[in-house]
C-alpha cells in the first residue's frame, strides 16, 4: 500500500541528511536555516518510520577487491517471486553479493570481489539453478568494470534523485565516491571494529565498545581515522515509496570510442541524460546507472530527451539498453549486505562478539 507523501519540511530535512550524512543536527540546522530541535525531531522521525536509514559502505578497493561486477538476468515470469527467490536464496548468500533487486521477468545484482574469477563463479551457480528450475529465458548479461580502471561516479548516491524530486533539478556535478584503488594497512581492532561498524551502523561508539570489548576510546579512534581517510563512507537510504518512486530503469551502454577523450566532461551531461541517476559505475567503454523516476510518464519524458541527444550527439556506440522495475512488483533480494564480505577479506572468521 502506497504510503501518504512526506510533508514539506521533513522532504527538507531528508535531503540535507542525504546530502550531509555526517552533519550533526546543530549543523544540519544552520545549512538549512532551521532550529536545531526542529531537525533532530525530523531525524528521529524519519529513522523510526522506516523513511531513512544509515548504511557504512567500505572502500573495498582498499580492502583488496579488484572489480565491480553487474549482471543482468532476463527471465521467465512465473512461478511467484518469491517462490523463485526462495529457490535461490542460499546462493544470494555469497559474501560477494551486496545488493539484488527482483521482478518476476528479469533482476539486477551487484557484487563487489577479489576477482574476476570468484564474480563469474557465482553468476554460474545462479544460472545453473535458474535453469535447472525453468526460470531463465537467456545468459545473463555481465557487466565487469575493474576498480582500477573504472569510476563509481555514484554509488547508492541519492541527492540528486531528491533534488529532482522535491526541487525539480537536477545539479550537475561530479562527486567522487567509494572504491578507489589503494591499499590500507589495518591493526586487528581496527579491522573488528571496521567490521562492526559496517553490521551495525546506527550503533554509537559507546555500543560497539560494549558489544566488541574494547575500550570506547580505542573504537573512536579507529572511527575517526576511517572517516578521515575515507576507508568508510556513511550513505543515507531513502525509502522509496515515501518519496513518491514507483519506477527504477537500469540503464547499460557502450561509449562511441570518439567519446572517451572528452568522457570526464561529457559525463555530467551524459547523466542528466539517464537520470535522475543514484548508481553509476562507468569505464572508457561502458556505463552502467540506475535512475528513479515517479512514473512511466515521467521516464517517458526523459527517455525522449535521452533519444533526441542520442541523434545529435555521439556519446554511444549504439543505443542504450534498459530494464524497468516496477516497485509495485519488485522486491530486494540483497539490501546492502557488507557485513560478510568485510569479515571474509579481512579474515575475521566468527572470532566478533
Amino acid at each position: 500500500m502506497e504510503q501518504d507523501p512526506l510533508k514539506r519540511s521533513d522532504a527538507r530535512v531528508l535531503r540535507g541528511l542525504v546530502r550531509y550524512p555526517l552533519l550533526s543536527d546543530k549543523d544540519l540546522a544552520s545549512k538549512l536555516d532551521m532550529k536545531s530541535p526542529t531537525v533532530t525531531a525530523i531525524r528521529r522521525k524519519l529513522v523510526e518510520n522506516r523513511v531513512l536509514r544509515s548504511v557504512e559502505v567500505p572502500d573495498f578497493a582498499a580492502l583488496g577487491c579488484e572489480v565491480m561486477v553487474i549482471s543482468l538476468g532476463s527471465l521467465v515470469s512465473y512461478p511467484a517471486l518469491e517462490e523463485r527467490l526462495a529457490s535461490v536464496s542460499d546462493l544470494f548468500q555469497k559474501e560477494e553479493i551486496v545488493y539484488a533487486f527482483m521482478e518476476p521477468g528479469q533482476d539486477f545484482m551487484i557484487q563487489i570481489s577479489p576477482s574476476l574469477t570468484c564474480a563469474m563463479r557465482n553468476i554460474h551457480s545462479i544460472e545453473e539453478r535458474y535453469q535447472s528450475q525453468g526460470f531463465i529465458e537467456e545468459p545473463m548479461q555481465v557487466l565487469a568494470f575493474p576498480l582500477g580502471t573504472s569510476e563509481v561516479y555514484r554509488y547508492f548516491d541519492f541527492t540528486p534523485l531528491l533534488d529532482v524530486l522535491f526541487e525539480g533539478k537536477e545539479r550537475e556535478e561530479v562527486r567522487k565516491t567509494h572504491f578507489r584503488t589503494r591499499s590500507v594497512k589495518l591493526g586487528r581492532k581496527e579491522s573488528i571494529v571496521l567490521s562492526s561498524l559496517v553490521e551495525r551502523p546506527e550503533a554509537n561508539d559507546t555500543e560497539h565498545s560494549k558489544r566488541l570489548d574494547i575500550s570506547r576510546m580505542t573504537v573512536g579512534r579507529a572511527r575517526r581515522r576511517f572517516r578521515e581517510e575515507r576507508i568508510v563512507e556513511r550513505i543515507l537510504i531513502p525509502d522509496f515509496s515515501r518519496t513518491g518512486i514507483r519506477l527504477l530503469v537500469v540503464t547499460s551502454a557502450r561509449f562511441h570510442p570518439r567519446s572517451s577523450a572528452t568522457l570526464k566532461y561529457n559525463l555530467p551531461r551524459i547523466m542528466k541524460l539517464l537520470g535522475p541517476a543514484f548508481f553509476c559505475v562507468h569505464d572508457p567503454r561502458k556505463i552502467v546507472a540506475v535512475s528513479a523516476f515517479r512514473d512511466f510518464g515521467d521516464y517517458k519524458r526523459r527517455f525522449h530527451e535521452l533519444s533526441e541527444a542520442y541523434k545529435e550527439h555521439e556519446y554511444f556506440w549504439d543505443a542504450p539498453k534498459r530494464l524497468l522495475f516496477s516497485l509495485d512488483q519488485s522486491i530486494v533480494g540483497k539490501d546492502h549486505d557488507y557485513g560478510p564480505l568485510v569479515g571474509k577479506l579481512l579474515a575475521l572468521g566468527t572470532e566478533k562478539g
